[in-house]
Formats: structure tokens, C-alpha cells, sequence
């Protein structure tokens, strides 16, 4: 029975997918496995670089290199060598300005029990197709990092235990703490993203309340690394508290929200995409045109220059069938608010 449940929804999938116009065809290549706690970032030339990730719930975890081309629609694997981070996922993977790839941090396992923390950082160089390491990042367990502009990336770490935020100087390969207040809570399973110039922002997570019941935060953060401080913001209007969702640069002061969890893996948000902007401070809900990708938690997202973002894999649960490890790429059109199916898989 749930093998043909599962029969049943793929192949209605390729049917709903279907279009058309030569701008939305989809392309069916073999790609990238299956995979969850996945990151992808945008190196410049059409290419997107995905590394990593968990193909299976509880079993595989992974370190491969693969580059999307964006203008075939297409999926490349890559054979960097033996120089390569170990296999991870959770991890933070950053797009910087001179087409090279940042990885930093991440876990081993998904289980908490067996689980290694990562505090490595690397840079992917696709033109050469070599993974190089990088200096060491602070004893900051799970951290979240961002692109801030220029020369810098910005770390916090808040996961459930002493927030503490650093900088790092790309031409000289150093972290440096910063010590500002207020800031975030400690929080699970919040995400950050490059808001254009040297503006980040944070959303999401949970903690626990007394009675060791998830409480997701709605709560909206703004770091200006200019300045070195958190400004924390509560408007009436903003998206419902999630976990884990994915959230992007969307250009100019941009990013935007899609998906993640309300308080399980089975449970998603009705109000499923969202757009800031951090000249306002103000979030306002996207109603996108035609299909879209199904709701989804621990996917990876990424701005590709071009007003576009991709998106890839993730993980969610349907009942009957239970939990699904996904391995589709969509290309969103921030312009005309229309998602497209670009990848399919045998």
C-alpha cells in the first residue's frame, strides 16, 4: 500500500509540473540524492554548488560536491579530491563575491546523542574544483553565518546555551568576537540570511516552555555589522513562528521565507512564503502564481543575481507514507511571484 502511494504522488507530481512554454520546461537528469539539513550557494558563472547533507533520515550522511547549472538546468557532480570536509549536514554553506564558496560548521549526525559538532571552515573554489581549509571557527556549537558585506561574514551561535556572535575577515583568514546587547534568544532551528549592504537578518526556532513544550519564536532581528547591534523588531504583521524554514537574499534590501515547520516535522504554516525588507522593517506575505514547491523543512535556498532563487531538497512527513527526504529544484521568479519545477529524478 505505501508503495503505491508513493507511485501515485510521483508521478502526479510530473503531471502537475508539466507546462507549456520552452521557459518552464523540466528537465529529467540524474542529480544530487535525496537529502535533508542541506545548504546551496550561488558561485557566480550560472553555477550553484550544493555539499553535503543527510540522504536518509537517521542513516546516510554525506560529502559530496555537486554544481546546478542554472541555464541547463542541469545537475554535475564533482571530484574535488581527497582534500574535502567531512561528511555533515546543518551546515552553513555562503556565497562570497569573488565566485568561491564558504563552508563552515555543522553536525554529524541528525541524533543528538552521537552527534560531532563541527567548528572547521573551508572554501570551494569551482574553477579550480578544490575544497581549501580555512582557519578554525570559535568553540560555537551549530552556528548560524551569513554574508555582511564586503569583507565579512557574521556568526552567531544560539543554540540552547551561551549566545556569542563573531566576525570573520575574509582577506585575513581571523575571527574576532563581538560582545553587543540585546540580541537573540537561545533558540533551535531559527535561520539567517544577507540582507544587502551590511544588514543580516534572523527568524525563527523554538525553545521549550516549563512543561518541555516547543514555543516557536515570531520575533524579527536585524544585525547591522556597521555598528556591531541587534535591533529587535514586533510588528502586528509577520510570518507565524517556524522551524527551520529556508530564507534567502532577494536582492536589493531583501530576503525572503519559505516553508519550515510549526512545531513537527508533519505540521506546516498556511501562510508559507514571505517577503522583508530591511529599509521598512516590514514583512509582507507573497501569494505566488500557478504551482509551487511542497511545504518542507531543512531545505537549502539561494539567490542567484539574476532576480531568481533556487531551491533544493529538504524533509517533511505525510501520513500513511511517513517521512519523505526530497531531492527536487525549483526556480522562483521574484518578479513575477511564479515558482518552476527545473529538475526530476528516476
Amino acid at each position: 500500500m505505501k508503495k503505491w502511494l508513493i507511485y501515485m504522488m510521483f508521478f502526479t507530481c510530473i503531471l502537475w509540473s508539466c507546462a507549456d512554454d520552452d521557459d518552464d520546461e523540466t528537465t529529467e537528469v540524474q542529480g544530487p540524492s535525496a537529502r535533508r539539513g542541506v545548504s546551496i550557494a550561488y558561485a557566480g558563472d550560472n553555477r550553484v554548488v550544493l555539499f553535503g547533507g543527510e540522504e536518509n533520515p537517521l542513516l546516510t550522511v554525506v560529502n559530496d560536491t555537486w554544481i546546478y547549472d542554472t541555464l541547463n538546468f542541469s545537475w554535475t557532480e564533482q571530484t574535488p579530491g581527497n582534500n574535502v570536509p567531512a561528511a555533515r549536514l546543518l551546515y552553513n554553506l555562503i556565497s562570497s563575491k569573488d565566485g568561491t564558496v564558504f563552508l563552515i560548521g555543522g553536525r554529524s549526525l541528525w541524533r543528538e546523542s552521537d552527534t560531532v559538532f563541527y567548528h572547521d571552515s573551508w572554501i570551494y573554489d569551482p574553477n579550480s574544483n578544490t575544497w581549501v581549509e580555512q582557519s578554525a571557527i570559535p568553540n560555537a556549537d551549530l552556528p548560524l553565518v551569513a554574508y555582511a558585506g564586503e569583507d565579512t561574514l557574521f556568526l552567531i551561535s544560539c543554540w540552547f546555551g551561551d549566545t556569542v556572535f563573531y566576525e570573520y575577515s575574509i582577506s585575513g583568514d581571523s575571527w574576532s568576537r563581538i560582545f553587543t546587547a540585546p540580541f537573540p534568544e537561545d533558540r533551535e532551528g531559527p535561520v539567517m540570511a544577507y540582507a544587502g549592504g551590511t544588514k543580516v537578518v534572523l527568524f525563527g526556532g523554538y525553545t521549550f516552555d516549563a512543561q518541555y513544550n516547543p514555543v516557536t519564536y515570531e520575533n524579527t532581528w536585524e544585525y547591522d555589522t556597521s555598528t556591531h547591534q541587534w535591533i529587535e523588531y514586533n510588528h502586528d504583521i509577520h510570518p507565524s513562528g517556524r522551524i527551520s524554514p529556508g530564507l534567502t537574499y532577494a536582492g536589493g534590501t531583501k530576503v525572503i521565507l519559505y516553508s519550515g515547520t510549526i512545531s513537527d516535522e508533519s505540521d506546516f504554516p498556511e501562510d508559507y512564503m514571505w517577503e522583508y525588507d530591511t529599509s521598512t522593517h516590514i514583512w509582507n506575505q507573497i501569494t505566488v502564481s500557478g504551482t509551487r514547491p511542497v511545504d518542507r523543512t531543512t531545505h537549502a535556498m539561494t539567490y542567484i543575481e539574476d532576480g531568481k532563487i533556487i531551491l533544493f531538497g529538504g524533509y517533511r512527513e505525510e501520513e500513511e507514507i511517513g517521512g519523505i527526504v526530497l531531492n527536487d529544484t525549483w526556480e522562483y521568479d521574484i518578479a513575477s511571484k511564479k515558482w518552476t519545477e527545473r529538475t526530476q529524478y528516476e
